[in-house]
């Protein structure tokens, strides 16, 4: 920024309006700023995509958003995939233990990415209900007194309510998240009846 600053407020140097600053000169000063952020893009979207967490889901996505945002401002520069692939490198060298999937790709594209964002939200937050369903499923079977395992339901069903009733707000009841969700729901009802009845 202050390399922007100096060049435009310096009498010698100042540009004509509808002359273009080299795009890979302001990249290359600011490449060791963008390979962060993109490691942080990355590391958002492995969190996104296996989180069990529903605010960990929202607070990633967001951020998620934010930092492509940021990449999609250097996107027309000409080593801009270099430089993402390079990310991906480091990336690699700090979580040698962990799998990068083929989807986390697409951050080379975060214009196409972004707008793909509203319709990718309403899937993941149904596979993180999905994903915090199962786990509280092995400890429900776990507990011993029937008790215990209502109780554990009964919060299991506000949840999902919760969720359905966000993914209805996003997708309306048309939605395909939507209408899994009310079916999990209708299960989950069915199990705490059973339950109740022992």
């Amino acid at each position: 920024m202050s390399f922007l600053k100096n060049l435009f407020n310096t009498k010698k140097n100042v540009l004509p309006i509808d002359t273009k600053i080299s795009e890979k000169r302001i990249y290359e000063i600011d490449k060791t700023t963008i390979i962060v952020n993109a490691i942080m893009t990355i590391e958002s979207f492995a969190i996104v995509y296996t989180t069990k967490n529903i605010d960990t889901y929202k607070n990633r996505f967001s951020f998620l958003k934010e930092k492509l945002n940021y990449l999609k401002s250097y996107q027309d520069c000409e080593n801009f995939i270099e430089v993402i692939e390079e990310s991906f490198e480091n990336y690699k060298e700090r979580y040698f233990d962990k799998k990068i999937e083929d989807k986390y790709f697409s951050i080379k594209n975060p214009t196409e990415l972004l707008k793909m964002l509203p319709d990718i939200y309403p899937v993941y937050l149904f596979q993180v209900a999905g994903r915090y369903a199962s786990n509280e499923a092995e400890k429900i079977n776990n507990l011993k007194q029937v008790s215990s395992k209502i109780k554990r339901l009964e919060k299991l069903v506000i949840y999902f309510e919760s969720i359905k009733n966000e993914l209805e707000n996003i997708t309306g009841k048309e939605g395909n998240q939507f209408k899994l969700a009310e079916e999990n729901l209708i299960e989950l009802k069915l199990n705490l009846e059973q339950l109740k009845n022992l």
